[in-house]
């Protein structure tokens, strides 16, 4: 049938030019239109077949088939399978394409934004040929977190502008531990810093700009480097190298193996060197008080055991150094020093004797621990110098800690335990200290072991939990929590923002975190918003913006399809959205046309970019899929089954897979790292064994944990370090720095170990080559040592003799035998060394030149006399100069420290301070003491007039014998004072203190917030008032504004007997905006200085004035007055009485305004019964008086006198009235009885 009816159409065709032809159907809707045999359930055959090839025509078709298609079968060169069609004007046949598109960026976005994003990479790692390489961009600080994901990846993340390519483990490579602009590469390495860097395996640099490299090393603080194996560098700019090393000094360097350097600046080398407790704040400062804190220190162990193992009798030291330039050797006998073996250090103990006068000698003076109290009532105590304090004692033993109330700063041995700030109550009673506890600010508690407790009533109750901000509560083992009125109540619990929803943990969530928490929080950012605007958080406010469960799950507000399509731009989507939603991936595209088909990508019109702000993540499995690619060329790779990164060039196979360790990283050109964990980084350098780390060029770290930086270095002993040019490091733990050492033979196994029997091996070697022939290289007749010590702790230097010694080379070691055959009897002497005064100078730069004994330091000269300062412009320094009897101490930046500007008898201390006033003293930063007499001590604080003080922060004292102490304070006025926060005393004798307190005038004073005293003598006390006038005193909160009369500010004469004396204000804040707006003002209290006081009245008309009829006495309502008649001459009597109360008119009336004359509303309101003060006058004159403003007032006494008048007077009426009627009576009744007698008859 259907050929039946194609064939009537063709028949019918010629004479129907425009008819439609329909297939499957006899309405078609089209030109040609054709139908499936059932449109809901089709068949298997229906469709159309387009012509198949297997290969494109050998001749190109023509303009009459543009459009053709066809489906071609099989590859054709670059042509996979698929429908293509002949496209004339460029005679080609394109590839037919849908949705997908034709740039990777289509394809990401392929089924919605971001949808194809993805590449499943099973078939083939992707590649990226060409000569224009990969390039990843972004916004930093937008776009996608970093997924929590283990295992093999590579992520480059703009929002953090942060790179790693290795093997995470759990939650390493998560977002809370991505630093911004952080690197981390190998194994289960952590860069949380930013800036951080983490290579290697189980490294963590969590510092800012700290490095992490090797094995399970630590870098915790600023700029800290870690290297090696299980080296920790905890203090800012510190450095660890080698194996189980520590760094914990600022600035510190520790090197070798199991060594520790605890103080500021400490360096120390070798093996397993003794350990000890640096001094009082010796980890951050040296100052004179670190002075007895190690400078440099060589271990010397031996392993006397053979367990390969550093115990703690084990420990030695080859040398020791002191801040204070003292050197301990293992020995101190004076055999030793005579010995021939060429020793040229001495000790302490051969040039000097014992001393004595030691501040523990004072801590006991008067009686065991009699002198332990410092009162420091005159300054705070201060320790100078570059040593600091060091504070030991015996953990659980010594005195507790204080209890109660106070503002202070406590370290308690017994709890090892720290506490700087205010306390209210018993937070930092003893009973609620935690031991290895700290706290800082106000009312904070630390009482869980090892727990830290930061800001203002935050509370830190589980052990090793951590609190800050505002009432913040830890109370979970290990918890964190920042913010305000947060909480973290289970283990491991981490809550961030403001007001996070409080909840109850599982049963032991606090103290464990098995699977029966895995509901418990893991971690928990609060959004609570302040809706009812009262300054706190509800607990109907209470809010989460984001909740993560220990079980991995994440709480969002929504995460419904209507969310993610909204046009709001929230980025996270659900699984189940992504599922339904995604199609035509980047994962779709790397099969296309087979299994990885589409894997690569030719790059030869530009670099493959990503924008956006999401970076790139690449995952895979350990020990499974590709290997590297192999052979010479330029490229970068990240490979998942070697979990290993390179990036740059090979000539040869450096890169093959078998020369890839695990966990490696290689960047550079021709560099090998082999080893597992291994990192090359430069030109031909080789990493060939575990955590070993080769840099620079053409170096070799052979041995495990080694490191080679420079160029033409060899490290083969086990955990070795080189560095410089052309050097070996043969042993186990040798260090070796400089140019072309010598070389040697080791001990037998010298290279593994450092037992008892590799004792005469090299710990530490500085080269000191020269290039005789310039030909640039390192030839063995050239190979030298500057230093050279063994793991015995000899060290050997090139000569002791005289000869080298006076030699113009400047080398300054000298030996005993030369100090003591060269050097002049006297100081005296010395100084004029030379020539006169020759010898003066002193170049400490091998430790601080130190005056021990009993008797001290003395610099006396002539005053006027001498030479001036000659130390001039910037520079840290300290001098005396008699001159001008002025002494200085500290870091000047400027000329602040030159001649011009040191007064006489002035003393400057700090950084850049300035004393040039007569018998000043600068202290601090940046202060200044410009006047006689002057002090200013602090922060930026300037003493500008004679015999004035400054103190802390931005303060001025510009008036003589004036006082100004806080924070941006200024004391104009002569002999005022202010203190507290932006406060101003400008007038003469003028007090202000408080925040933005004034005091304007002479002898006035402002104290408490925004008070302004601008009449001379006049006190202003509380909240936003003013006391205008002289002698005003105004208390209490937001007082009313009033214009005082003309010269009240500096008089109090008849004339200004309006003028105000004494104002309580009572102002309250309506609005609730915590402000004293001009309608809230209002008086509870006005006395006036012509003696009128009013009660919640600002202009009181009599000498007591209430505004509406509230007063209150109980019991009765009348005033008391005198009337003893010994006080009284009496005159007559009154004689007022009925006749004038008749005439008297009580009225009902209420008050109106009347001109200025005006009244409170609430008496306006209020209807009265009483007189007319116009009535009364013409009845009872004496009754009414005139008012200031010539209104009449009342006095009622006498009416209420004339009222007792009229009452007797009623009285006497009555009882003649009275007397009357018992007359009347009487003669009713003889009336009565004459009447009964005339009827009875």
């Amino acid at each position: 049938m259907k050929k039946i009816y194609l064939l009537g159409m063709l028949w019918i065709a010629p004479f129907s030019i425009h008819a439609q032809v329909g297939v499957g159907t006899t309405t078609p809707d089209a030109q040609l239109d054709i139908r499936s045999s059932n449109q809901a359930t089709p068949s298997s055959t229906d469709g159309i077949l387009i012509p198949k090839i297997d290969a494109f025509p050998a001749a190109n078709p023509t303009a009459a088939q543009q459009g053709m298609l066809v489906y071609l079968t099989t590859a054709a060169g670059p042509n996979p399978p698929g429908f293509y069609f002949w496209n004339n004007p460029t005679t080609s046949w394109q590839p037919l394409k849908g949705a997908d598109g034709g740039t990777l960026d289509q394809a990401y976005d392929f089924g919605g934004a971001g949808v194809g994003r993805t590449i499943t990479a099973d078939a083939g790692a992707v590649t990226i040929n060409g000569n224009d390489g990969f390039i990843a961009t972004g916004t930093f600080g937008s776009g996608a977190t970093i997924p929590v994901l283990s295992g093999p990846r590579m992520i480059w993340n703009p929002r953090k502008g942060a790179f790693r390519a290795g093997h995470s483990s759990s939650t390493s490579w998560d977002e809370a531990n991505t630093g911004d602009y952080s690197l981390a590469a190998g194994l289960a390495t952590r860069a949380s810093g930013v800036m951080a860097t983490a290579l290697g395996n189980t490294t963590t640099a969590s510092g800012i700009a700290a490095m992490a490299f090797g094995s399970h090393t630590v870098a915790s603080a600023n700029t800290a480097t870690a290297f090696g194996f299980s080296t920790v560098a905890s203090a800012d700019r510190s450095t660890a190298f080698g194996v189980f090393s520590t760094a914990s000094g600022n600035n510190s360097f520790a090197s070798g193996v199991a060594n520790t350097a605890p103080s500021y600046g400490e360096t120390i080398l070798g093996i397993g060197a003794t350990d000890y407790t640096p001094s009082t704040n010796g980890a951050s400062q040296f100052r004179a008080a670190n002075a007895t804190d190690r400078l440099l220190a060589v271990g010397n162990a031996i392993d006397a055991n053979d367990d390969d193992v550093i115990n703690l009798t084990e420990r030695s030291d080859a040398l020791i150094i002191l801040k204070n330039g003292l050197t301990r050797l293992p020995s101190t006998t004076n055999a030793m020093i005579d010995a021939a073996d060429g020793k040229a250090i001495v000790t302490k103990e051969y040039l000097q004797g014992n001393t004595s006068g030691t501040l523990d000698q004072a801590y006991d003076f008067g009686g065991a621990g009699a002198g332990r109290t410092i009162t420091a009532d005159t300054g705070a105590v201060t320790i100078d110098g570059t040593d600091g304090l060091v504070s030991t004692g015996t953990f659980n033993s010594g005195a507790q800690a204080p209890t109660g109330d106070g503002i202070r700063m406590v370290w308690n041995p017994r709890r090892a335990a720290f506490r700087a700030g205010i306390v209210f109550g018993t937070a930092w009673d003893d009973v609620n200290i935690g031991n290895y506890s700290t706290a800082f600010g106000n009312n904070t508690r630390a009482s869980g072991q090892t727990s830290t407790a930061f800001g203002s009533g935050s509370t830190a109750l589980g052990a090793a939990s951590t609190a800050f901000g505002v009432n913040t509560v830890a109370t979970g083992n290990f918890t964190t929590v920042f913010g305000i009125n947060n909480a973290a109540p289970s283990y491991g619990e981490t809550t961030f923002g403001l007001g996070a929803t409080t909840y109850a943990t599982s049963v032991n969530g606090a103290s464990q975190f098995r699977a029966a928490n895995a509901t418990d929080r893991l971690f928990v950012v609060g959004n609570a918003l302040d809706l009812n605007n009262n300054g706190s958080i509800d607990f109907a406010e209470r809010s989460d913006g984001l909740i993560m469960l220990k079980n991995g799950l994440t709480r969002l507000p929504s995460m419904t399809n209507a969310l993610i399509d909204a046009a709001d731009g929230k980025a996270i989507v659900t699984k189940e959205y992504l599922q339904g939603n995604t199609s035509g991936t980047l994962d779709q595209a790397y099969d296309f046309g087979g299994a990885g088909a589409g894997r690569t990508i030719t790059a030869d019109t530009g670099a493959v970019t990503i924008n956006g702000t999401d970076g790139l993540v690449s995952t895979g499995t350990f020990n499974t899929g590709a290997l590297v690619p192999s052979g010479a060329g330029v490229r970068m790779v990240w490979n998942p089954r070697r979990c290993a990164f390179r990036a740059g060039r090979v000539t040869g196979a450096q890169w093959d897979d078998a020369n890839v360790g695990f966990y490696s990283f290689s960047a550079g050109y021709d560099n090998i790292a082999l080893g597992p964990a291994a990192i090359s980084l430069g030109y031909a350098c080789d990493a060939t064994s575990q955590g070993a780390f080769a840099v620079g060029g053409e170096n070799n770290a052979n041995a495990y944990y080694t490191v080679a930086a420079g160029w033409r270095n060899n490290a083969n002993g086990f955990t070795s370090s080189v560095f410089g040019a052309g050097s070996t490091a043969h042993s186990y733990g040798e260090t070796v720095l400089g140019i072309g050492a010598t070389n040697y033979v080791a001990s037998a196994g010298g290279d593994l170990s450092f037992g008892v029997a590799n004792n005469n091996d090299r710990l530490f070697t500085i080269g000191n080559a020269v290039d005789v022939n310039n030909n640039n290289q390192v030839e063995l007749f050239e190979r030298s040592d500057a230093l050279i010590m063994l793991k015995t702790g000899l060290t050997r230097l090139p000569s002791t003799t005289n000869a080298m010694i006076d030699a113009a080379d400047g080398k300054a070691i000298v030996t005993k035998e030369y100090l003591q055959g060269n050097t002049s009897g006297t100081l005296d002497q010395a100084y004029d060394f030379g020539g006169a005064g020759a010898g003066r100078n002193i170049t400490a730069d091998t430790g601080a030149v130190l005056v021990s004994g009993n008797d001290g330091l003395q610099v006396t000269g002539t005053f006027g006399s001498g030479a001036t300062i000659d130390l001039a412009g910037a520079g840290t320094k300290m001098f005396f100069n008699p001159r001008k009897a002025a002494f200085r101490a500290g870091r000047a930046l400027t000329a602040n420290w030159d001649d011009a500007n040191v007064g006489n008898y002035s003393m400057a201390l700090g950084i850049n301070t300035l004393a040039s006033g007569y018998t000043t003293f600068a202290g601090g930063y940046y202060t200044e003491a410009t006047a006689s007499y002057a002090t200013a001590m602090g922060f930026q604080s300037v003493a500008s007039g004679n015999t004035s003080s400054a103190f802390g922060s931005g303060t001025l004292a510009s008036g003589s014998g004036s006082t100004a102490m806080g924070v941006n304070t200024t004391a104009s006025g002569n002999y005022s004072t202010a203190t507290g926060f932006a406060t101003t005393a400008a007038g003469i004798y003028a007090i202000a203190t408080g925040i933005n307190s004034t005091a304007n005038n002479s002898a006035s004073t402002a104290m408490g917030n925004d008070t302004t005293a601008s009449g001379n003598a006049s006190t202003a006390m509380g909240h936003n008032h003013t006391a205008y006038s002289f002698g005003e005193t105004v208390v209490g909160i937001g007082a009313t504004v009033y214009t005082p009369s003309v010269n009240g500010a500096t008089q109090f004469r008849l004339a200004n007997g309006t003028d105000r004396i004494f104002v309580v204000g009572n102002a309250a804040d309506t609005n609730n905006n915590s402000v004293v707006d001009a309608a809230e003002r209002r008086d509870a209290l006005v006395v006036l200085k012509n003696g009128r006081t009013g009660l919640g009245t600002a202009t009181p008309l009599g000498q007591f004035e209430l505004t509406v009829d509230q007063g209150r006495k109980p019991g009765t309502s009348t005033w008391t007055i005198v009337s003893d008649a010994r006080l009284k001459n009496v005159t007559g009597d009154f004689t007022a009485g009925l006749e004038e109360i008749k005439q008297l008119r009580p009225v009902r009336y209420r008050y109106k305004n009347a001109g200025a004359r005006t009244f409170d509303q609430q008496v306006l309101d209020t209807e009265f019964g009483g007189f007319l003060a116009q009535d009364v006058q013409r009845i009872f004159p004496n009754c009414v008086g005139t008012d200031d403003d010539g209104y009449l007032n009342l006095n009622i006494n006498d009416i209420l006198v004339a009222s007792v008048n009229a009452v007797k007077q009623l009285d006497a009426q009555n009882k003649t009235l009275q007397t009357e009627l018992d007359e009347l009576k009487k003669i009713v009744e003889a009336l009565s009885e004459r009447i009964k007698t005339v009827e009875n008859k």
